[in-house]
């Protein structure tokens, strides 16, 4: 998966930093579920880079008549 970003100071309405998310991702087998690496990039109003962070994802497929139980 790819994701673009933007965060803006809403007390001075500009424009701090914009950034990419990137996902690589596993889907099992019931396609509820699915686990992988996450990478964010962080650059400057200008372009100029910022930061980098990476990490695991899991995630859970959730519906309408999920109840929070079913989750924590």
């Amino acid at each position: 998966m790819n994701h673009f970003f933007q965060n803006w100071d809403p007390t001075t309405n500009s424009l701090q930093f914009r950034g990419q998310i990137r996902e690589e991702i596993d889907l099992d087998r019931s396609g509820d579920e699915h686990f992988g690496t996450v990478t964010v990039d962080g650059y400057d109003p200008t372009g100029n880079f910022l930061f980098h962070q990476q990490g695991t994802v899991h995630a859970t497929r959730i519906t309408v008549k999920t109840d929070l139980k079913d989750l924590f």
